[in-house]
């Protein structure tokens, strides 16, 4: 089981994605794989067995709401709650 921050609950890979999804909402899934992949951090694991999980742990804990677009892919566009990520973010969502 990876570690938890006590502050948060939050794993170090799920921080990482609660930020990007913060910080390029409105934003996909698949959007935030590709950010993160981009990124100098190669420390945590990028495979989509493990991005695509921890969106849906976000998601069930409150941090991140999804909303579908009508599309073939059933896509949805995620965007932070304000009164999960203040707490952890230090600073509303948009």
């Amino acid at each position: 089981m990876k570690k938890k921050s006590p502050e948060t609950g939050l794993t170090e890979l799920e921080s990482h994605l609660l930020s990007i999804v913060w910080r390029t909402q409105p934003t996909t899934a698949y959007q935030v794989r590709q950010t993160f992949a981009q990124s100098p951090t190669r420390s945590l694991a990028l495979s989509q067995g493990s991005v695509y999980p921890a969106i849906e742990r976000l998601k069930a804990h409150g941090y991140v709401r999804s909303v579908a677009l009508k599309d073939r892919r059933k896509t949805e566009q995620l965007h932070c709650n304000s009164c999960r990520s203040v707490d952890c973010m230090s600073v509303p969502c948009a």
